[in-house]
């Protein structure tokens, strides 16, 4: 058995993967807040849903151009991302096992895609045939390397982080993030899959969700607790940003942010973890909240275009 040099201290979020990129932050001592590594990756800014409020939401879309993005906080991801059916899945399989023994050796905190739940978990360590990972409560579990990626959901996904001494100023680090979020936004058929809605068309079928009562309620429940974390955090990086900047140019984004944050806030506290059950007042309730995160995030996205042109 072999394992990273010191334990991974894991801060419990909703985002499993801004967790995972908040605790392999910590582990090469940069000293970033998962704020500031939610919002410097965009994931602070985007929305992913599906008609049916499926809890996939959150996590099904590629991870690629976030991870592009992290190299802004001072480390790279190096690792794999593919379905069970390529072609070559059991070959990449393997590498993927070899890879990460490679990456833990090297003392690269790694984390990997559905070692339990369809979530994001942190490999610690690995013996002669399994991943040794956190649960995302930090508790210890394991998983045999042969059965990674084989799920109904089938997707191989492991990423490694190592430090890479970047020092990106707060400008270009705002820049390169508004430029994605506004790419995600339009639907970039790179990052995103057919069947689910970005940007503010995220909001309106969420509402058409709630109005034709076709959705489900754990996942109702999941995409409302992760979304308004998310957009809690938006309004945390930009503070933050405003504060290295020493400048008033974000004060009109941290405004709008600031009225969907608490307008998704309102809605998470509608529909908790253990929602099993939803009330027409509930709905009602719901659907004026997210109605007003609306037209907040439109107006957010607008100032954000025009922030660009100016970083």
């Amino acid at each position: 058995m072999k394992t990273l040099s010191k334990p991974i201290s894991i801060q419990p979020l909703w985002a499993s993967y801004i967790q995972c990129l908040k605790a392999m932050s910590d582990y090469l001592e940069l000293k970033h807040s998962a704020a500031w590594i939610c919002g410097t990756t965009g994931y602070a800014f985007i929305m992913n849903i599906h008609p049916t409020l499926c809890p996939s939401g959150p996590t099904a879309f590629s991870q690629l151009p976030l991870n592009a993005l992290a190299a802004n906080l001072g480390f790279d991801l190096y690792g794999m991302s593919l379905s069970k059916n390529a072609p070559d899945f059991k070959v990449k399989q393997e590498e993927a096992w070899t890879s990460t023994q490679m990456a833990i050796d090297n003392d690269m905190p790694t984390l990997g895609w559905e070692l339990n739940m369809p979530e994001f978990y942190m490999i610690y360590g690995y013996d002669k045939e399994n991943y040794l990972f956190h649960e995302l409560d930090s508790s210890k579990n394991k998983k045999k390397w042969n059965t990674l990626g084989v799920s109904r959901i089938g997707w191989l996904c492991l990423f490694s982080a190592v430090s890479n001494d970047a020092k990106a100023t707060t400008q270009k680090l705002l820049k390169d993030t508004f430029g994605f979020v506004l790419d995600f936004a339009r639907k970039n058929k790179d990052w995103t899959y057919p069947d689910y809605a970005n940007g503010i068309k995220a909001y309106d079928i969420w509402m058409d969700s709630l109005r034709s009562n076709k959705f489900e309620p754990m996942g109702l429940a999941y995409n409302s607790q992760v979304w308004s974390e998310c957009r809690s955090m938006a309004v945390e990086f930009l503070k933050e940003a405003k504060k290295k900047m020493r400048t008033k140019l974000l004060d009109n984004l941290i405004e709008h942010y600031d009225v969907v944050s608490w307008s998704l806030q309102k809605v998470a506290k509608l529909f908790p973890m253990n929602t099993e059950e939803v009330f027409p007042e509930q709905i009602d309730s719901a659907i004026d909240n997210l109605f007003l995160a609306k037209e907040a995030e439109k107006a957010a996205l607008v100032e954000m275009k025009l922030l660009l042109s100016h970083l």
